[in-house]
């Protein structure tokens, strides 16, 4: 299956493709204006894509109302502590827009809430820290255990490294010296908001709270950073997901409807987020 690509212009950066059947703009820049929408529009059209998802700042909320768009999610003080962030979207099929098992949905959100601030002990001990191009081989063999397919190229040892040596810090946990799990920071600097993600915990190691211990490590080193704002796009099935980012202090800010194809199928995904 190819690859869900990721483009970089004056307008903004954007990632689309088939595997999502998508487009998701990731970053708007300052100097886009409705024809940048009009012009993806028109990608995600020829495409025969089925969703365009933008994450944009609230002031543009109206040109992606007046295109259609209706939000779905929102994270306060997303730029700098300060301005907030939508998740605004449009279908183009009425298929895609139709959510199943919403009822399941919403039993995994109010879990995750009534864990907030829960307190736990780890069963076992894990050595965390901040993971080096060295790591790389380990990482790419545990998430190809972790997940069949993703919508970012993780097994991709190429792209791990570039990652890693611009805006991602990845974490792992070790347990005898072997990597137990592992998670990302995908940082943005000039916004001071960071992205928690790619968690992913070998089947052996679970139920030990391993993701909530990098998590803490994760928060730790984005305070010393001086980053505002935490947040992550968990998939809204997965209960140990949702209830980690609620048992450390994360509000819901909403889900994303059939958003994101992870392991061989399109899911919805909620949006927590934590001003640190």
């Amino acid at each position: 299956m190819n690859q869900d690509i990721i483009v970089n212009d004056k307008e903004g950066t954007y990632h689309h493709g088939k595997l999502s059947n998508r487009i998701y703009l990731m970053k708007l820049h300052a100097l886009a204006d409705r024809r940048f929408i009009k012009k993806l529009e028109e990608l995600a059209i020829c495409q025969g894509y089925t969703k365009f998802i933008a994450k944009v700042p609230v002031h543009k909320m109206k040109e992606f109302e007046d295109c259609g768009f209706k939000k779905e999610a929102a994270i306060p003080s997303f730029y700098n502590g300060m301005g907030d962030c939508l998740f605004m979207s449009k279908y183009y099929s009425h298929e895609r827009s139709r959510v199943e098992e919403r009822q399941k949905i919403e039993s995994v959100i109010q879990m995750a809430k009534s864990k907030n601030n829960a307190k736990y002990l780890p069963a076992e001990t894990f050595e965390i820290k901040i993971l080096t191009p060295e790591n790389i081989p380990e990482m790419t063999e545990l998430y190809k255990k972790v997940f069949a397919s993703y919508p970012f190229p993780i097994f991709d040892s190429a792209y791990l490294k570039n990652t890693m040596l611009n805006n991602v810090i990845y974490f792992g946990g070790f347990k005898n010296n072997k990597l137990a799990a592992c998670a990302s920071c995908e940082t943005c600097p000039e916004s001071e908001n960071s992205e928690m993600t790619d968690f992913a915990v070998s089947d052996e190691h679970r139920g030990h709270h391993l993701a909530s211990l990098l998590l803490k490590a994760m928060e730790s080193k984005m305070r010393s950073l001086n980053y505002k704002t935490l947040y992550t796009i968990a998939r809204s099935h997965s209960y140990g997901m949702n209830c980690t980012f609620g048992e450390n202090g994360y509000q819901f800010g909403g889900t994303l409807s059939n958003n994101t194809q992870i392991c061989g199928v399109i899911e919805s995904m909620n949006v927590w987020y934590k001003l640190i």
